[in-house]
C-alpha cells in the first residue's frame, strides 16, 4: 500500500494471536504415510502425516491495534474490513476462501488425464463431503497445493488472464494422495466462547 511503511508493525499477520495447542505424544496424533503424485511422473514418498481423529485445543484473539492497519494495507479490502473486529468475521473469511478452493479442485480434477479417472472420481467423492461441513474449513501442512499457500485463487478472480498465464508458468495439475486415495491436510474449526 502505497504510503505505508511494511514492517513487523503492520504485518497483517500480526491481527491475529494464535496460542500453541498443547504438547501431545507424536506417536498418538502423527502416522507415517505413503504418499503418491496423480497426475504427474510416478514416484511416491513417506510423508508424516496427522491422523484422521487428530484434535488441538488453541485460542486465537484479535489484535485490535493491528486490525486498525489493514485498510491502510489494503486499501481495496476497506469496505470489507470495516467494523471487522469479531473472530467469527475472520474465521468467516478464511472458510469462504477454502471452500473457494474446492470448487476449483472439483473443476481441475475434470482436466486430469482420463489415465486418473479411477482417483478423479474418488476425489470428487472427498472434496463434496467437505462441502457438505458446517464447520469452517482450513488446509494446513506440507503436499496440499500451491493454492492453499498463495495467492492464486485471488488472481484468479481479479485478472483471469493473468491467472492463465501464471497458471500455466508455474503449476501443475498433479495432487498428492495417501496410498488410501485421501488428499492432504484438510481440518475443520469447532469454535468455543471462553
Amino acid at each position: 500500500a502505497q504510503g505505508v511503511r511494511q514492517s513487523a508493525i503492520t504485518d497483517i499477520f500480526k491481527t491475529l494471536h494464535i496460542s500453541d495447542s498443547p504438547l501431545t505424544d507424536p506417536a498418538e496424533v502423527l502416522s507415517l504415510k505413503n504418499l503418491r503424485l496423480v497426475g504427474g511422473s510416478p514416484r511416491a514418498i513417506w510423508s508424516e502425516c496427522l491422523k484422521p481423529t487428530t484434535k488441538w485445543n488453541f485460542d486465537i484473539n484479535i489484535d485490535q491495534n493491528q486490525l486498525e492497519y489493514l485498510p491502510r494495507l489494503f486499501p481495496d479490502l476497506e469496505k470489507k474490513l470495516k467494523g471487522l473486529n469479531q473472530l467469527e468475521q475472520f474465521i468467516e473469511i478464511v472458510d469462504s476462501f477454502y471452500r473457494e478452493l474446492i470448487d476449483f479442485e472439483l473443476e481441475t480434477l475434470d482436466r486430469l488425464n482420463p489415465q486418473y479417472n479411477k482417483w478423479v472420481g474418488e476425489l470428487k467423492n472427498i472434496y463434496q463431503q467437505l462441502k457438505q461441513f458446517k464447520q469452517p474449513l482450513l488446509r494446513l501442512g506440507k503436499h496440499t497445493g500451491r493454492y492453499t499457500h498463495s495467492i492464486l485463487l485471488v488472481l484468479r478472480k481479479k485478472n483471469k488472464n493473468l491467472f492463465k498465464e501464471v497458471l500455466r508458468q508455474f503449476t501443475s495439475k498433479t495432487r498428492w494422495l495417501t496410498k488410501e486415495d485421501m488428499p492432504l491436510g484438510w481440518a475443520y474449526l469447532i469454535t468455543t466462547k471462553g
